[in-house]
């Protein structure tokens, strides 16, 4: 299964959020393998930009783990709003575990 978050941050807060995700990242690849992939798009509004964290295959204890880190890495005082997660399974997975499209 891969985790999507996204959520909101003040354009003036890019850097600051960057530096703290990607240690964040850091931290989370080597204690749990887990692949990591931080996104924004390019245009912001209303002086705001969307930014994804991607985990790829992620282990079933993983979303204590992220939490843990990102109280860490006070990620809160950066975002405004809601981090929204969604977590999407492989077709192929969902195949070996006998769903359905």
């Amino acid at each position: 299964m891969d985790r999507y978050i996204y959520y909101r941050a003040p354009v003036n807060k890019a850097a600051v959020l960057k530096l703290r995700v990607l240690h964040m990242h850091e931290l989370i690849s080597a204690q749990t393998g887990v692949r990591c992939e931080f996104k924004r798009q390019g245009q912001s509004h209303d002086g705001m930009h969307t930014w994804m964290e991607v985990y790829y295959s992620i282990p079933n204890d993983f979303s204590d783990q992220l939490h843990a880190l990102e109280i860490q890495a006070e990620l809160s005082s950066c975002t405004v709003g809601v981090r929204h997660v969604d977590d999407f399974f492989d077709c192929s997975e969902l195949d070996r575990l006998g769903e359905s499209s």
